[in-house]
């Protein structure tokens, strides 16, 4: 059912026949067009140039004082969003950034600006790992999913960033996911500057500019996302295993031989002809060296890990991590 527009008056047909271009408003699919009665013609879709002053007066003061989106504009006058942005900077109208016009939750945007923390340590160890940052063509954010059942570790992330933004629960294949999605520019640029890009599965470098006091706050961070501790049922062994690039994982090396957690590299490809390697070191003695420095005094980490490793100490091993 289509009605007279409320906004906008008739304007003359374009060819001089006399008769008036009356707006209608489709509510039931939520579209705009001209109808010229004496033609008994509908006119759709409607381009730039039969757009009238008015209405791009109209466009204007939607955008500017009502702050309707261009998307939604351009529904109700039956146009491409392109139109509506010609004519938006046709009358010099600011345009509001995409990415901030999506991000209708509150962030702090300054988060990552110092890495000075424990707390921004670890997220940017653990975005590292499992976070993914998309930044430019006007979309600037980054997002997180984990299983159901670590929720409160998403919780835990959306606290220290002071956002408000939802999140949400989706089935994947019969298992249930919640994700995160923060949007902001400064955030997203922050994150790729510290080696987080968009595709950091194939770049991804380890933040040399770290203070060495906050280096395993950070390996803590990526072990959580990107590593796991097993046991060997044949030999009863422990093995701490983490996955990353070549590169990133010669450096993560170096700072558990720093530490004196392991006296040697043990790096190589995870698949046959893989750009990805991860790290395995074995033993009863070496893996609790590890987990101890990385968990010591720790205030942040994902629960679920560190209960496994808490169960596997349990099964023989005592190490005192608290």
């Amino acid at each position: 059912m289509s009605k007279a527009h409320p906004d906008l008056e008739p304007t003359p047909c374009a060819c001089g026949c006399g008769e008036m271009m009356i707006p209608l408003w489709d509510y039931e699919r939520k579209r705009y067009s001209k109808f010229i009665r004496g033609h008994h013609i509908r006119v759709a879709p409607i381009s730039h140039c039969d757009l009238s002053k008015t209405e791009e007066s109209v466009i204007v003061s939607l955008y500017q004082n009502s702050k309707v989106s261009q998307t939604k504009i351009a529904q109700r006058f039956n146009v491409s969003r392109s139109v509506v942005l010609r004519i938006l900077r046709q009358h010099e109208v600011e345009i509001v950034d995409s990415s901030t016009a999506r991000m209708q939750n509150k962030v702090n945007l300054s988060y990552f600006d110092a890495i000075d923390s424990e707390d921004k340590a670890y997220w940017l160890g653990f975005l590292a790992a499992d976070g993914n940052v998309t930044c430019g063509n006007g979309r600037y954010r980054i997002a997180l999913a984990l299983k159901a059942s670590d929720r409160q570790h998403l919780e835990h992330f959306r606290r220290s960033l002071s956002s408000s933004s939802t999140i949400r629960s989706k089935i994947v294949m019969g298992n249930e996911y919640v994700r995160i999605q923060i949007s902001g520019k400064r955030l997203a640029e922050r994150l790729v500057e510290l080696g987080v890009t968009p595709r950091k599965s194939l770049t991804l470098e380890f933040p040399l500019m770290l203070p060495d006091k906050l280096n395993r706050h950070f390996m803590r961070g990526y072990f959580d996302g990107d590593g796991c501790i097993t046991r060997s049922r044949a030999c009863k062994q422990l093995q701490f295993t983490v996955l990353g690039t070549k590169s990133f994982l010669e450096v993560y090396c170096d700072k558990l031989i720093q530490a004196h957690c392991v006296s040697n590299v043990c790096l190589y490809p995870a698949k046959a002809d893989s750009k990805c390697y991860q790290i395995a070191y074995t033993g009863n003695r070496q893996v609790p060296k590890i987990m101890n420095w990385l968990y010591k005094d720790a205030t942040v980490f994902l629960l679920r890990k560190r209960q496994r490793y808490l169960e596997l100490v349990c099964g023989g091993i005592q190490l005192n991590l608290l």
